[in-house]
């Protein structure tokens, strides 16, 4: 099935949902901007047929996204909806604004204020799944955003890390 034939069913499915665009895309897969019946405005993260291959894989990180919808906090992105069977996609909150990845290449540094703020963001972030066991195994600036008030919310909870240079020592050892 070609990309075009899968986003095409991938509509179908979500009978009821608006797409209004592709936000971006990784190896993972394609991020859109849509509006959900139940959900409101909100991101859909579809996967690539190729990252669906192996669904025990795909579900071992996805998952833990049942324990990420109990929490609301400031610094993470709020996870409405999973599933792997027929299409593989996550849908999450829309967050309006500027991935650190993006800041950092528009301005190659930050002031020891801006690092110091987000440093305490993205710690709480993680803090918050902490106490039941929750991991995030995907930290790297391009899942930072930045909000329009400069707050850091964490996104693209709990997938697979797709570079090397991000990976926690410990997902090495499986």
């Amino acid at each position: 099935m070609t990309s075009q034939q899968n986003f095409f069913s991938l509509q179908m499915m979500l009978e009821g949902c608006d797409f209004f665009g592709k936000l971006g895309s990784s190896p993972l897969g394609t991020l859109y901007h849509i509006r959900h019946p139940d959900f409101g405005e909100c991101a859909l993260k579809h996967f690539q047929e190729t990252a669906c291959k192996d669904k025990a894989y795909l579900s071992h990180f996805l998952s833990p996204l049942d324990k990420f919808k109990e929490i609301q906090h400031p610094n993470l992105a709020k996870v409405y909806h999973w599933q792997i069977e027929n299409q593989a996609f996550f849908i999450r909150e829309l967050i309006g604004g500027v991935s650190l990845e993006e800041k950092l290449k528009a301005k190659s540094s930050l002031t020891a204020l801006e690092a110091t703020q987000i440093l305490w963001d993205v710690t709480m972030g993680l803090f918050a799944g902490y106490p039941i066991g929750l991991v995030y195994r995907n930290l790297k600036p391009a899942n930072i955003v930045l909000n329009q008030a400069g707050v850091a919310r964490l996104v693209d909870i709990s997938l697979p890390p797709t570079n090397p240079y991000f990976v926690a020592p410990e997902q090495w050892l499986g």
